[in-house]
């Protein structure tokens, strides 16, 4: 049973209503659980808006026949940030970010990430967005496949010789000569071509 809890003004207004309700209660079909767990397959599971489910403010869409995967959203102390993952049933899952139509994707003023520092001849990683290279000589690198619609970008910060970069898998090219500070190229990989340039300042590409 549903227990409502009324708090009332001197003047007889209703200041705040409170609905505690018990497990198993369902709303709409919808079962919900004591700490707020909603089992549901519908394309609105959990709709926000003025307007209901035409053109909400926020969905939720259950409605997938095999739904293993999900978005986490963790909280933290301020200015720790929030920390947005995938969650799924297996090993690997992307986290896809789409606009409509011909809309785009805009990251505010405050986007950025870890970079790797690459000092002599290694592997270029596939964990970061961007390689700051620091050449030590004359430094051999390499490039491991990534995976479909990957961008990395590489750039020389410190010039002590001409650093190579050889790709494992890569289409358009052998290899890419960072010669002097500033250089700097942008790859982005498919499963079909491997790693292409999409992006070239200074580099020598052959």
């Amino acid at each position: 049973m549903a227990i409502i809890a009324v708090t009332m003004g001197d003047d007889g207004t209703i200041l705040q209503q409170t609905v505690k309700m018990p497990a198993a209660t369902t709303i709409g079909g919808s079962s919900v659980a004591a700490l707020g767990v909603v089992t549901s397959t519908s394309a609105n599971a959990v709709t926000v808006g003025p307007a209901g489910a035409t053109n909400p403010s926020f969905n939720v869409d259950a409605s997938a026949s095999s739904a293993a995967t999900g978005v986490n959203v963790v909280s933290a102390a301020a200015g720790s940030g929030v920390a947005v993952s995938a969650i799924s049933s297996g090993t690997d899952e992307a986290l896809n970010l789409n606009a409509k139509g011909a809309g785009i994707v805009k990251v505010g003023s405050g986007f950025g990430g870890t970079t790797q520092a690459l000092s002599g001849a290694g592997a270029v990683n596939l964990t970061t967005l961007l390689t700051k290279v620091t050449s030590t000589g004359a430094n051999a690198l390499t490039l491991a496949n990534g995976v479909d619609g990957q961008l990395k970008a590489i750039v020389m910060v410190v010039d002590g010789g001409d650093a190579t970069l050889t790709p494992t898998t890569k289409t358009g090219f052998s290899t890419i000569v960072f010669n002097d500070i500033g250089d700097g190229c942008v790859l982005f990989y498919t499963t079909t071509t491997g790693w292409i340039v999409v992006g070239n300042n200074g580099c020598t590409i052959s």
